[in-house]
């Protein structure tokens, strides 16, 4: 997967689920953070950190497969 490719894919995401993407993955150059860092970094809870990560995967899959 290409770079560019992601980022196209990225900015059909929610500002929220962006951010948690990039943390999670590492998208941004830094060290992928655990789904706890991410909850203490942003304030939320663990369970919806990792409920919109799996939105934010699950719409980058139906893009995948659309194209």
């Amino acid at each position: 997967m290409k770079k560019k490719d992601l980022e196209i894919w990225i900015k059909n995401l929610s500002n929220e689920e962006k951010e948690i993407m990039k943390l999670r993955f590492g998208l941004n150059g830094e060290e992928p953070l655990t789904m706890k860092e991410i909850s203490f970094k942003l304030g939320k809870k663990v369970s919806n950190v990792n409920f919109i990560e799996i939105n934010a995967i699950q719409k980058l899959r139906e893009l995948l497969f659309i194209k």
